[in-house]
């Protein structure tokens, strides 16, 4: 039931959202199409897993805050799609245990470090759960930077408005490679970088 939903969903998703988004994605080919990945972006709303889904060349398997799971009709449709929640210590630990082992099994892997939506300035903070799934793992982690979901789908709203959204997808790499005292700064660096991309090539 999980993946046929799951696929289910992203085909609508292709096929309706364009129809009220213009969506500008750059370094797609980045997301590898076999072997484990972590997919970790910035995020600014409750469209973002969706956006990452519909531009993955195969399914990903998302961590989300346990709270958006009490949300009416939002929680039903995040168990459906195979969305693990990630809140409480019990509850983290077995979610970052069900990652790994997709990880184990060539699967990707998404998530939001910051914890939650997060303002489009707010600080760009790194939750330990990251690093403790790529330190276990020691799968290539991909940075993502979304702009636009916040204007197409603020938080409070269900109903995407018309509007444009740019992804700028990173180069894979091995957070081993960096001291361990770095590695936080090394991934939020991942992001700050494609965020002054995409910056440049909204310019154009």
């Amino acid at each position: 039931m999980t993946q046929r939903f799951y696929r289910a969903a992203m085909t609508l998703f292709r096929y309706t959202l364009p129809l009220r988004i213009r969506l500008d994605v750059y370094g797609r080919s980045r997301i590898p199409k076999r072997g484990p990945g972590i997919l970790y972006a910035n995020h600014l709303s409750i469209l973002d897993p969706i956006i990452i889904g519909m531009i993955s060349p195969r399914p990903v398997k998302f961590l989300a805050a346990s709270y958006l799971f009490r949300i009416p009709c939002l929680g039903r449709f995040l168990r459906w799609a195979g969305v693990e929640p990630l809140g409480g210590l019990r509850t983290t630990r077995e979610t970052l245990k069900q990652a790994q082992a997709h990880l184990s099994d060539d699967g990707l892997v998404g998530l939001f470090p910051q914890g939650g939506v997060r303002r489009p300035n707010a600080p760009l903070t790194i939750e330990p759960g990251l690093i403790h799934l790529t330190r276990r793992s020691d799968a290539p982690v991909i940075p993502i930077f979304i702009v636009g979901t916040e204007r197409v789908l603020p938080t409070g709203s269900y109903i995407p408005a018309a509007g444009s959204v740019r992804v700028c997808i990173g180069e894979p790499f091995l957070l081993s490679e960096a001291p361990a005292k770095t590695q936080k700064e090394q991934l939020a660096l991942g992001i700050v970088r494609l965020q002054k991309e995409a910056d440049q090539e909204g310019e154009h």
